[in-house]
């Protein structure tokens, strides 16, 4: 309602121990269940050794992530960037 959006750093989660795995990720319910909108980011790409290739690929692949909410989830981070 407030345009509030949740940054989500999935591998970034995992590697801390803030979420026990890719597919217990609050992300999908956030999208699915809760209509937040969300955005993927990588944290800290030189610490956990990602990219957002890599992030992209355990987001379908690891959480189960359709293409059609990947697009959705990018469509949301260019809206909301800090760069306007």
């Amino acid at each position: 309602e407030q345009g509030i959006v949740v940054e989500c750093n999935p591998t970034s989660n995992i590697l801390t121990g803030c979420v026990s795995s890719f597919n217990k990720h609050p992300i999908k319910r956030l999208l699915r269940e809760e209509n937040v909108k969300v955005s993927l980011s990588t944290d800290d790409p030189a610490l956990f050794g990602i990219d957002m290739a890599d992030e992209w690929e355990r987001a379908i692949t690891e959480i189960g992530l359709t293409i059609e909410e990947m697009k959705k989830i990018d469509a949301t981070a260019r809206e909301t960037c800090f760069t306007k």
